[in-house]
C-alpha cells in the first residue's frame, strides 16, 4: 500500500472526469484516484453525481479525517464511530493510514498478511473502500449544488 503525500496538489491537477458538469466532489474523487494511479497505484471506477455543499469550513472537513499518528485501536474506534457499522467485521480493520502500524498490531496483522499474499484481494477491497468512503454523507435532492466553478459556491 502506498501513501499519497501530494494531496495539496489536487486542485491543480487537470480535470479527468468524463462528466460534462462534474461536481467538485466528483472532480476531487477522480483527481485523487488518477493521481494515485499515476504514482503506481490502482485504477478503479468512481460513481458520479455527488452534489457539493454550499458552505465549506475547514474544521468540518478535519473532523472526519483521522490524525496520521493514531495507533490501531483508536483508528478502529474512529472509523467505527463514523462508518464501519455498514462494513462486515473483516473490513474496518484494514482501512488505515500506516501499513507499519497495521502489520505490528495483533488486531490487524492477519489481514495485512492476507493482502500481502493476495494483492488482487487488496486491490478489490481498496477500490470498494474508496467508493464507500466517497459515498458517505452524500448530499441529495435540494441539499447542495453542482458548482459552476470548483473553488466557489454558485
Amino acid at each position: 500500500m502506498t501513501a499519497l503525500s501530494g494531496v495539496l496538489m489536487l486542485p491543480y491537477c487537470s480535470k479527468t472526469t468524463s462528466s460534462k458538469n462534474p461536481s467538485e466532489q466528483d472532480s476531487d474523487a477522480n483527481k485523487a484516484r488518477d493521481s494515485t494511479y499515476k504514482a503506481g497505484g490502482i485504477y478503479y471506477y468512481i460513481p458520479s453525481g455527488r452534489r457539493d455543499g454550499t458552505v465549506s469550513l475547514e474544521y468540518e472537513v478535519t473532523q472526519y479525517l483521522p490524525p496520521p499518528f493514531l495507533d490501531v485501536p483508536p483508528m478502529i474506534q474512529f472509523f467505527t464511530n463514523k462508518i464501519l457499522q455498514e462494513f462486515e467485521e473483516e473490513y474496518g480493520t484494514a482501512n488505515f493510514t500506516s501499513d507499519q502500524v497495521l502489520s505490528n498490531c495483533p488486531l490487524t496483522d492477519n489481514i495485512m498478511k492476507k493482502y500481502i499474499d493476495n494483492p488482487e484481494v487488496w486491490i478489490k477491497d481498496f477500490a470498494e473502500a474508496m467508493v464507500h468512503l466517497g459515498n458517505l454523507d452524500v448530499l441529495t435532492g435540494t441539499k447542495g449544488e453542482i458548482r459552476n466553478k470548483c473553488g466557489a459556491v454558485n
